[in-house]
């Protein structure tokens, strides 16, 4: 059998091996100059990483993915790419999406961040982002897609973070091959425009579907529902109640928590000022990404 090479030229670019734990090549990897992987594989080519922080390398900016991001900008891009590596588009398949928007807020992004509470109710998907023991967002797994919602100007996050304070990312990852497929399962039909679109309107709809927590003023409860409160706001808590409890004492128990929830919610403006402002940015930035694809159904 011939030995395979030391490494491949290919694409203007220098392939070196990646060795197994058994020390067998299972493929060959290059770098380009907007920080773009590339892979040969036995079957396959693959070039893996941002296209936004590759588009924000090729203006002559830093590799990071802070700036606006829209259908003009994924154009360019796409464009670039298929000259450059003469990809066909209609058969360069994706494996990968991860489709997200930026927005500065006027006060510290945490105080945002810390009030997501669940997706449609659902508290147990609902995760911390976290390094050193301390957090700088939140996410949600769900089986078809990944929610992050986290602070980019954190000096917690694990790469480049944004020089602008106050910076909030709101971010979706697809975790399954058949609902990339249901929506762009090529780069052909990712620049499509009804695509583009599509990708965003989903992306609105998720994040419409994340709920915050309301600030209550809880100085008129007594001292046994604010314990009650507190404890109540705890998934954890009416499981372990439940299990403790016969049916009509944790009936009862529950019905009190709800009482004390529904009086707070009607002491309390529906115009929370700082989820209004938030949900009014996200909007307003997944609006100007939708009309950048200039689709007209």
């Amino acid at each position: 059998m011939k030995p395979l090479p030391s490494h491949y030229i290919f694409n203007e670019l220098t392939f070196y091996p990646h060795r197994n734990n058994k020390g067998v090549i299972n493929y060959y990897f290059a770098e380009d100059d907007l920080k773009l992987m590339h892979f040969i594989y036995p079957n396959e080519y693959r070039i893996k990483n941002s296209l936004h922080k590759a588009y924000e390398l090729l203006i002559g900016k830093s590799d990071n993915n802070h700036s606006y991001f829209g259908y003009a900008e994924l154009l360019t891009i796409v464009g670039y790419l298929e000259k450059k590596y003469k990809l066909n588009l209609s058969k360069t398949y994706i494996r990968k999406i991860e489709l997200g928007v930026n927005i500065k807020v006027l006060n510290d992004a945490m105080i945002y961040i810390d009030r997501l509470k669940s997706y449609q109710h659902r508290k147990e998907a609902t995760k911390m982002m976290s390094r050193t023991s301390k957090h700088y967002g939140k996410q949600v797994d769900l089986s078809q897609q990944r929610f992050k919602l986290y602070h980019k100007s954190s000096p917690l996050l694990p790469y480049k973070l944004a020089t602008e304070d106050n910076l909030i990312r709101f971010e979706m990852v697809f975790k399954k091959i058949v609902t990339i497929n249901k929506y762009a399962s090529t780069l052909e039909r990712l620049i499509n425009p009804k695509n583009f679109n599509d990708l965003v309107t989903l992306l609105q709809k998720k994040f419409d579907a994340l709920q915050f927590e309301n600030t209550h003023n809880l100085s008129n409860l007594t001292s046994a529902e604010l314990t009650l409160y507190h404890a109540g706001n705890s998934t954890r808590y009416w499981q372990q109640y439940y299990k403790s409890k016969n049916k009509h004492t944790y009936a009862t128990k529950k019905q009190r928590y709800n009482k004390i929830i529904k009086q707070l919610e009607l002491e309390t403006s529906n115009q929370d000022e700082l989820i209004i402002e938030l949900k009014s940015k996200i909007k307003q930035a997944l609006e100007k990404q939708k009309a950048s694809a200039c689709y007209i159904p």
